[in-house]
């Protein structure tokens, strides 16, 4: 029998990598029992916003999300949990407070880059993204959101063959990337190469049968 917190390390853990595996929904238990013994688990809370936002349960996100900055206001993770959570809702004011607390109380975590970035994108301040990004990855150059997100500022300029590059790049390190995968299949698409791109959008779905990312592709 495991103990205590080992116990929640250990359902913390699972939890975590369910939604690295793209499986948002089979996070949601291990993350709720943890909750029942440690409610003041501000991380736990932070996850679970999270994974109920890939889920779509965008107002339950925003409570779990609430709750884990009020336990752990001076964490970086919790802020950015609520900032994505508030992204979600098109709170952009509300998005850019917390995203941007969360890169000031963890600047070398390149997560938070990628996040804010996502919230410039958003509001069409593309050279921002690109400024948070390259930042991001002069910290962290493994960290493949990094380059995925960078792909994608460069598909929606029409630089396909950057890319394609960024995608290839993180596709190299880690063949079963699903945003890189689906990266890639955009710029294939937009090429004309609708077989291949239809193939790296199965990939996509076999990690994760709901991406709306790969299911556009087919």
């Amino acid at each position: 029998m495991i103990e205590g917190g080992h116990r929640s390390e250990a359902l913390y853990a699972h939890a975590l990598r369910m939604l690295e595996l793209g499986h948002p929904g089979g996070a949601v238990e291990p993350l709720r029992e943890l909750l029942a013994s440690e409610p003041e688990h501000a991380y736990a809370h932070a996850l679970l916003a999270l994974v109920l936002r890939d889920l779509r349960r965008v107002h339950a996100a925003a409570y779990e999300a609430e709750q884990a900055v009020a336990l752990e206001p001076l964490e970086a993770f919790p802020h950015r949990a609520l900032g994505l959570v508030r992204l979600a809702q098109r709170k952009l004011a509300a998005a850019d407070e917390h995203l941007e607390q969360a890169l000031a109380r963890a600047p070398d975590d390149a997560s938070n880059h990628v996040a804010l970035a996502a919230l410039r994108r958003f509001q069409g301040r593309i050279a921002d993204a690109r400024a948070l990004l390259e930042e991001g990855l002069e910290r962290e150059p493994e960290y493949l959101d990094l380059h995925v997100a960078l792909g994608e500022l460069a598909l929606d300029a029409g630089a396909h063959a950057e890319a394609a590059r960024w995608a290839d790049e993180a596709l190299e390190r880690a063949p079963d990337h699903r945003a890189a995968l689906v990266l890639k299949g955009s710029v294939l698409l937009r090429r004309g190469e609708v077989a291949e791109a239809r193939e790296h959008a199965l990939w996509a779905l076999r990690q994760r049968a709901d991406d709306p990312g790969a299911l556009y592709l087919l």
